[in-house]
């Protein structure tokens, strides 16, 4: 397949589905504009059908997906997720917990880094707010990636 998809149990080749059921998705090789599935273990291009009446008209897309790993191009910077986790795991007053959220701003993607505080660090705005700011720029200058930072302090919206 294109790319390894995270679902209990799965293993390459195999055809996954989302919960709903109205799409499938599979891996395949685009040849003379047609599907052709590929053997078992034979990376391909990530390609959705839609299946049922919910998701009409039938179409399949083409993502013209074909990386076998997790590089995401972010405005034009290759970043792998594992980057981010590196600097993070070690950075102070920091979990090892984000997320990346992928946008589209205009033709380009816009990332936003989402990451939590440890128990014990100080919450208050202005903290919060230098945290981001020091991430921000950290990573811009590390892997030139230039994106939002939102530090989150779980903690109190837990204890809601």
């Amino acid at each position: 397949m294109a790319r390894s998809l995270a679902c209990a149990g799965a293993r390459p080749g195999d055809i996954v589905h989302n919960a709903y059921g109205y799409v499938l998705f599979t891996g395949g090789d685009w040849e003379d504009h047609f599907l052709q599935r590929l053997p078992i273990g034979q990376p391909g291009e990530l390609v959705i059908t839609t299946l049922t009446k919910e998701a009409l008209p039938m179409v399949r897309y083409r993502t013209r997906d074909r990386r076998d790993d997790d590089m995401l191009i972010i405005r034009g910077v290759n970043v792998f997720p594992s980057q981010i986790e590196a600097f993070l795991v070690d950075f102070p007053d920091l979990a090892p917990h984000y997320q990346i959220v992928l946008t589209r701003d205009g033709p380009l993607d816009a990332a936003t880094v989402e990451v939590e505080l440890v128990l014990d660090a100080p919450s208050d705005e202005l903290f919060l707010a230098k945290k981001a700011d020091e991430v921000r720029q950290h990573l811009k200058s590390t892997i030139g990636l230039t994106c939002a930072v939102d530090v989150k302090d779980l903690e109190r919206y837990r204890a809601h």
